[in-house]
């Protein structure tokens, strides 16, 4: 047993060059700022869960709201110091996000005793691949990049325990983003306890500092509150309820947004269950259908995208039958390595090195594993064991021999050749298929609607009906939203009822059931200047908007 520790706390800081870590990480950041330079073009704004970051965060510190996402609004919140615009800074963010992990990833690695080259060469095709540039939302992002900066900046204590209590307190701050986090944060709290009742580490100095610490994320929860508690009812459960309607609509070839009308469909299947464990006891046979359902696709879109993101085929143009023939070749390659003695020692010295990192990012990643088979194989949920996955891979094929120096010419040359092709072959923002809400026509309606909506320049109360998820977040403060989706009579007694005066007309609206049915819609849609509505196009795509005529003589 004491073996085993002694292994776990075994972990050393690989030799580095400052200059050339210093260096590579900014030309990570100048290819990435080029890179994403037209994202304004190429992707549309989306709402609910970003947005609502965003708005938590600029209304700091007038008003901080615990309950959603404190952390990350905290970031937003920075961010607005720099860009007051609410679109700019959505694209500011989203570019930063695609960036610093990338950045973060090679300092990560190459802190892992991973060549200098091979660590830059994996952050800089990170900024191309889909997993990165195409996830929302971007929390995930921010997550994952202060994390490993945890994980970074621990290497730099020599005393365990005052090491694992610091880390814990990066674990408690991701946890105020995503709650799951808090599992993260209890278990290395557990590691922490570990660490203490060993003897070899046992020192009054470092018992004192990391009790200070562990103390510090203890004042923290009793400000701030319980983050996995914080939010009303059970977060998960909403998030099962909303992803099992998601695989039961795609079985049965129902077209509904899930995120918005799962509630009939889950309680007719699930009754009363307000629980991942009740939903499992009233339905196990649909429980474990969904579970299998989520299985087969993790490891589907599993392998899709961690060998894009190691190949990106935006960038390298390779497909999927190719990688997988390249990913064989090497894995046949590394087996023919490993027998030579100096190649095995290589991966054992760098395993070695990691041990405590490896055990620290794989606790990280447990929690959006579980997510990932209970709820949905979501993209933000499979970038965490991106990370993980790739650590490893380094590590077995990258690892440095105890005497390799940081950097020499092959190090150089190998990066110069890697940035080359990169910036040869560097594709655009525009030919990537960015997450839209599962919509069926690319288009950026939102984003022009909502310039649309700006030109006019309402100073009047604004009453806006749409089923988006808060699009009066990039409006003026004149704006408030009515929610499609909360009608509870018929189209027109509710738009009079809830003094409508724009409506924004999407799919998620015209699709929504009890609009679908109701009769009322359809008189209204084929004359609507008798409801004193005009229609108002915003772009070339379908959606649109209904605005009353009263405002537009004005």
């Amino acid at each position: 047993m004491k073996g085993i520790i002694q292994v776990i706390f075994s972990d050393k800081r690989a030799r580095i060059s400052y200059p050339a870590i210093a260096i590579g990480a900014f030309i990570i950041f100048l290819t990435g700022w080029y890179f994403t330079r037209d994202l304004s073009q190429s992707l549309d704004i989306l709402f609910w869960d970003e947005a609502n970051y965003m708005k938590s965060g600029w209304m700091i510190p007038n008003k901080f709201n615990h309950s959603w996402g404190p952390s990350y609004a905290i970031w937003y919140k920075i961010l607005s110091l720099f860009e007051s615009d609410s679109i700019q800074l959505y694209f500011l963010n989203y570019r930063l996000m695609t960036i610093i992990p990338a950045m973060v990833l090679f300092v990560f690695l190459a802190f892992a005793n991973i060549r200098t080259w091979a660590a830059w060469g994996i952050g800089l095709l990170f900024l191309f691949a889909t997993i990165n540039i195409t996830v929302w939302p971007k929390i995930s992002h921010f997550c994952i990049s202060i994390f490993l900066i945890g994980l970074i900046l621990m290497r730099y204590i020599s005393s365990y325990p005052i090491k694992i209590s610091f880390l814990s307190l990066f674990a408690l701050y991701i946890a105020y983003a995503r709650p799951e986090f808090y599992l993260t944060y209890l278990a290395i709290l557990g590691l922490w306890i570990l660490s203490v009742c060993i003897k070899d580490f046992r020192s009054k100095k470092a018992w004192w500092i990391s009790i200070g610490l562990i103390s510090l994320g203890f004042l923290i929860q009793f400000k701030m509150g319980n983050p996995l508690l914080n939010f009303q009812g059970d977060r998960s459960a909403l998030a099962f309820a909303q992803h099992f309607t998601f695989n039961y609509f795609k079985w049965k070839n129902i077209d509904q947004d899930f995120w918005i009308t799962w509630m009939p469909y889950y309680h007719e299947l699930f009754h009363d269950a307000t629980s991942i464990k009740a939903a499992y006891q009233n339905n196990s046979q649909l429980f474990q259908m969904h579970i299998l359902s989520n299985i087969q696709n993790y490891f589907v879109s599993g392998f899709q995208l961690f060998s894009d993101a190691m190949l990106p085929e935006k960038l390298i143009k390779i497909s999927i039958t190719g990688r997988l023939i390249i990913i064989a070749i090497g894995g046949f390659l590394m087996f023919g390595l490993a027998s030579q003695d100096k190649y095995f020692e290589n991966i054992i010295h760098g395993l070695k090195r990691n041990v405590l990192v490896i055990i620290l990012l794989g606790i990280m990643v447990l929690p959006t594993l579980a997510s990932s088979f209970l709820i949905y194989p979501r993209l933000h949920y499979i970038l965490f064991h991106y990370f993980f996955f790739i650590l490893l891979v380094s590590i077995f094929f990258f690892s440095k021999s105890t005497e390799n120096k940081s950097v020499n010419r092959w190090t150089i040359v190998i990066a110069t050749v890697i940035l080359g092709v990169v910036l040869w072959q560097m594709p655009s923002t525009k030919d990537y298929h960015h997450f839209d809400m599962w919509r069926k026509e690319r288009s950026q309606a939102n984003l022009n609607t909502v310039k649309k909506l700006r030109a006019y320049n309402f100073t009047t109360p604004i009453r806006l009906l749409e089923n988006e998820g808060g699009m009066n977040i990039f409006l003026p403060n004149n704006y408030s939203w009515v929610r499609g989706f909360a009608k509870d009579t018929t189209w027109t007694a509710y738009i009079e009822k809830e003094h409508v005066d724009i409506i924004y007309v999407t799919p998620s609206l015209t699709k929504y059931p009890t609009l679908k049915s109701d009769s009322t819609w359809y008189l209204f849609k084929s004359q609507p200047e008798n409801y004193g509505f005009e229609k108002v196009n915003t772009g070339n795509h379908s959606p649109y908007l209904y605005i009353r005529k009263t405002l537009l003589e004005k």
